[in-house]
């Protein structure tokens, strides 16, 4: 059982993340209007520490990218057959 002080700040946590989800969602410009800043915001990364922005949105669409290109070498087998 988690004392109550680490329980309520991980609620208080969940509710923080959901507004800051919910503003960015109802205000897609945001990244425009603070584009220099955004580039200073670092993502923590397991090997190198932390990593850009830019850099995270880059590794999670190259790893989409190999993933699709994955699915279709298996169609392209499976059609073969």
């Amino acid at each position: 059982m988690k004392p109550i002080g680490e329980e309520q700040q991980e609620v208080t946590s969940a509710l923080n993340d959901r507004a800051v989800v919910d503003y960015l969602l109802q205000h897609p410009e945001f990244f425009i209007r603070n584009a220099a800043q955004v580039e200073h915001i670092r993502v923590p990364h397991p090997v190198r520490g932390s990593i850009s922005l830019v850099e995270w949105h880059m590794m999670r669409a190259r790893n989409h990218i190999h993933v699709l290109e994955e699915n279709m070498s298996l169609l392209d087998g499976a059609g073969g057959r």
